[in-house]
């Protein structure tokens, strides 16, 4: 199986490619920069979703995985890029011009609801409103396409690590008392779902149990300067 990754080179993204070398497919990993040496597993290449024609990065493929992401600095937060809503639209377009019909896009709990994990991280998250609503158009969007079998990967706070042994994956959202989401267990249901065709228009839900230091206070004051 060959896959188009976008986001290829952030958190989620090298995760993604990296376990889909490990299951045997080819990829590939298209990133606003281009930093990485392709391989015979995996060719990178820099591509803009929101001004370059995408075509060429799909062509071959069976499945696209859209694991873009914006920075968390201020200024990006006020006025974060279109890459969920134009981005994603711009990869659809692709795509029909390609004959792909499958895709699989990082959206997040949050646009459902705040109402998960301890205070402290509740009390961050309406600095990242404006993201979570361009995700929650992107989802709109996304049931609009008639031809397009899609799922939407609603991991919670999100923190690099590998698979855990047990995650837990639900409907729509994370469960009420869990926050983080590793990014090895992301890009497993991102994987499953195109490598087993799950999750067809669906919003599965990504979370695992953490120690207490992965969800203090102090975590969160790490992760967001």
């Amino acid at each position: 199986m060959q896959i188009t990754v976008f986001g290829a080179t952030g958190r989620v993204g090298s995760r993604v490619v990296e376990q889909a070398v490990a299951r045997g497919m080819s990829v590939k990993a298209a990133s606003h920069d281009e930093t990485s040496t392709s391989n015979d597993k995996v060719t990178y290449f820099k591509t803009d979703v929101l001004n370059d024609d995408l075509a060429d990065a799909l062509e071959g493929s069976d499945a696209v995985l859209s694991c873009l992401g914006v920075g968390n600095d201020p200024a990006t937060l006020l006025d974060p890029p279109p890459l969920y809503t134009d981005g994603t639209l711009n990869i659809a377009y692709a795509m029909k011009q390609t004959g792909i019909d499958r895709l699989a896009v990082i959206s997040a709990s949050f646009v459902e609801t705040f109402e998960r994990g301890p205070l402290h991280f509740r009390a961050t998250l309406p600095a990242l409103s404006r993201v979570f609503k361009q995700m929650e158009r992107m989802e709109a969007h996304l049931a609009d396409q008639e031809t397009l079998r899609w799922t939407a990967v609603r991991p919670g706070w999100i923190m690099d690590a590998p698979p855990s042994e047990h995650p837990i994956v639900t409907e729509n959202t994370i469960r009420e008392d869990l926050v983080r989401s590793r990014t090895g267990d992301i890009a497993n249901v991102f994987l499953d779902a195109v490598q087993h065709d799950k999750w067809v228009h669906a919003k599965p839900a990504v979370a695992s149990e953490e120690p207490d230091e992965d969800t203090s206070i102090e975590a969160v004051a790490e992760e967001i300067i």
